[in-house]
């Protein structure tokens, strides 16, 4: 067994390579290797080749460093990585669970956010492959989540009316404040599931209709 210790920090020179504990005359100095990340900004053309997803997560990490300051970048930077994903011809499972760990590492504000959820649509509708834009379930399933762990639907709501606006466009503007006013989490539960199948925003209103009519 091999203890390695993976550097993801931004300091060059930082690079502790031993442990030492004592007490009461008992010591223990572990020695072991390390792999900085940071020294890959010499080998992108490298992890740029290779298949393994380790390789993307690195690119990643590296983008997420140098464009903390520059969002418009950042987008460029996230829409340039997911597209290469394509490329490398992963699995549809390896395309998700790689693109969770791009999307959670190159954060975009809301605006450039909606640009990119728009830019990838179009680049899967041109290749023919939705990989991703199961994006709208990832982002639903992340505001159910946060939605029952905080006991709100706010959530929720969010994650819904950001698949509805992958799914529709600009088409589901008008139910935005119809779904912000729902606060029952079993209707937007059911809201959720639907949206996958729905071919029309009135099947999407059908379901919160019959529960207001209800009450």
């Amino acid at each position: 067994m091999v203890s390695i210790a993976l550097l993801a920090d931004d300091r060059p020179n930082w690079r502790p390579e031993t442990y030492e504990m004592g007490l009461w005359g008992c010591e223990v100095h572990f020695r072991f290797p390390t792999v900085k990340l940071l020294d890959f900004r010499e080998r992108l053309a490298e992890l740029e080749a290779n298949r393994n997803p380790v390789a993307a997560l690195v690119l990643a990490h590296l983008a997420a460093q140098q464009t903390r300051a520059d969002p418009a970048r950042r987008l460029q930077e996230k829409l340039a990585l997911t597209r290469r994903l394509y490329d490398l011809g992963y699995s549809p499972e390896q395309m998700r669970l790689t693109f969770r760990f791009v999307d959670w590492l190159l954060r975009l504000p809301d605006g450039l956010r909606t640009q990119f959820a728009q830019e990838l649509r179009t680049f899967e509708e041109e290749r023919q492959m939705t990989y991703i834009t199961s994006i709208e379930e990832i982002g639903i399933e992340k505001g159910r989540i946060e939605g029952l762990i905080e006991g709100r639907a706010d959530g929720l709501r969010e994650g819904i009316i950001l698949a509805l606006d992958l799914k529709f466009g600009d088409a589901m503007r008008p139910i935005i404040a119809e779904i912000q006013a729902i606060t029952d989490l079993a209707t937007l539960e059911r809201l959720k599931a639907a949206i996958k199948p729905a071919q029309t925003l009135d099947e999407i209103r059908d379901i919160y209709a019959l529960t207001t009519n209800s009450t």
